[in-house]
């Protein structure tokens, strides 16, 4: 596997603080370790999860085989609020702009005349928009109120885990609906995790639950060195905050849903390139951002959807570009080159 390689990062990002290594270093190792770590995560989540079935076991994939949460979880314990805001928008803006985008023109140049499944890319967007909508309300009523009164405190923070509570009940009801519905936008990923996940020889079958739950470990450990060296890296380097949160994280937690997509889209299945994109990004807007608010707020933290003027102009934004290449169904899910150099040029204006 491509990813393979990298893993001989991993032993050195851990050991480079005990070596004596500076910040940057440790930071730009775990970085770069993160990535095999994802893609094992990914691989095995979806190993262990084959045998429950095509759909069950493909929205676990989803749901749990995703690097994201972990360093985000990390980043949250230390109170980088910032950091955890920023890498939960990225991460959403990486997945429908630059995965998608880079899929879309991928698949045109190994397989033109490509098309994806409209119906199901429409609902997809319906729901990513309208989850959008629930994320920015705690900003946009703070800022009515500020405009009337003087005063938001504690009005953000309220707002959001309200909003956050209402949100992780709808991402169950999603859940139930994409387990019933024969026509999602995870049918094709179901597919084909049911398809070449197929059961071990019995000798091996302990293998995939020993690579999640080493994977995992590694993973927290890996994510714990990076956050520890953010502030450093932040203020001895070109880097921002907000650039190491919405920019450098989501690229390294993303990095193996931007592999397979392409892949995907280069072998002709672009449905299946579609799945893993648009269903990561529903996953963090609809269920990982909300949870990181109860999570904080259940652990003492402050964690709201107290976003900045840039970072919801940033998500508007994005959401609407893609909602407007890739949501409609007027060409019947084809137009690769248009759809993917929009959506990569929207990235790359806000990287």
């Amino acid at each position: 596997n491509w990813s393979n390689i990298l893993l001989v990062f991993v032993p050195a990002g851990i050991l480079a603080p005990r070596l004596g290594c500076s910040d940057t270093v440790v930071f730009v190792l775990n970085c770069i370790a993160i990535v095999p770590l994802a893609d094992v995560l990914c691989r095995a989540t979806g190993a262990v999860s084959s045998h429950l079935g095509e759909t069950t076991g493909a929205l676990l994939n989803v749901t749990m085989g995703n690097a994201t949460e972990v360093f985000i979880f990390h980043a949250l314990l230390q109170r980088q609020y910032m950091i955890v805001r920023a890498s939960l928008l990225g991460s959403i803006i990486v997945n429908i702009l630059l995965v998608l985008g880079l899929a879309l023109i991928a698949g045109e140049l190994k397989c033109p005349g490509q098309k994806h499944n409209a119906t199901a890319t429409l609902m997809a967007t319906v729901i990513l928009s309208l989850t959008t909508v629930g994320l920015l309300i705690p900003v946009h009523i703070t800022l009515s109120i500020l405009k009337l009164s003087g005063s938001s405190a504690g009005v953000v923070l309220h707002l959001s885990r309200g909003i956050s509570l209402v949100l992780v009940v709808l991402y169950f009801i999603y859940l139930y609906t994409q387990l019933r519905a024969p026509n999602t936008v995870y049918a094709p990923l179901a597919t084909s995790t049911f398809k070449h996940l197929t059961s071990l020889p019995f000798f091996l079958k302990f293998i995939p639950p020993i690579a999640l739950l080493t994977s995992t470990i590694l993973l927290s450990l890996t994510s714990s060195l990076l956050v520890d060296t953010i502030d450093h890296v932040t203020t001895h380097t070109p880097l921002s905050k907000p650039t190491v949160g919405l920019i450098v994280l989501p690229l390294v937690g993303n990095a193996a849903e931007l592999v397979s997509g392409i892949m995907f889209a280069g072998r002709g299945q672009m449905d299946l390139a579609f799945a893993v994109s648009i269903g990561s990004a529903i996953q963090i807007a609809l269920f990982v951002t909300p949870v990181m608010v109860v999570l904080g707020w259940a652990m003492g933290r402050e964690m709201g959807l107290g976003f900045g003027g840039f970072e919801v102009g940033v998500l508007e934004a994005s959401v609407g570009v893609f909602a407007v290449l890739v949501g409609g169904r007027g060409d019947g899910g084809g137009g690769g080159w248009g759809k993917g150099l929009g959506l990569l040029g929207g990235y790359v204006g806000i990287a």
